[in-house]
C-alpha cells in the first residue's frame, strides 16, 4: 500500500492511495487510515475493495476523505494505516 502526501480542499483533506496485490489470487483489503494534524484534527477513514476485489498484480487507486467539522484542516497533517486486513 502506498499513501501519497493529503491535499487540502477547503474544509475536506483528500488522502490518496494505491493498494497493489502482489499475490497470485484476487484479494479484497479493507484500510482504515488515521489522519491527524494541529488544532485538533482527528479522523479515521474507512474503504474497501468490496466490489470485484483486486486482481493478482492489479494496483487499485483510491481516494479517502477527511473531515472533522469541529476543527479546522491542518497545514501538515500526518497519515497514519492503522488497519490493513486482506
Amino acid at each position: 500500500m502506498t499513501v501519497f502526501k493529503p491535499v487540502h480542499s477547503e474544509s475536506i483533506l483528500m488522502v490518496p492511495m494505491k493498494i497493489t496485490n502482489h499475490g497470485d489470487q484476487r484479494a479484497f483489503y479493507e484500510v482504515a487510515g488515521r489522519v491527524a494534524g494541529a488544532i485538533g484534527f482527528d479522523v479515521t477513514v474507512h474503504m474497501k475493495t468490496d466490489v470485484v476485489g483486486v486482481y493478482p498484480g492489479a494496483s487499485w487507486p483510491t481516494e479517502l476523505t477527511a473531515q472533522d467539522p469541529g476543527s479546522p484542516v491542518s497545514g501538515n497533517p500526518q497519515v497514519s494505516i492503522v488497519k490493513s486486513a486482506k
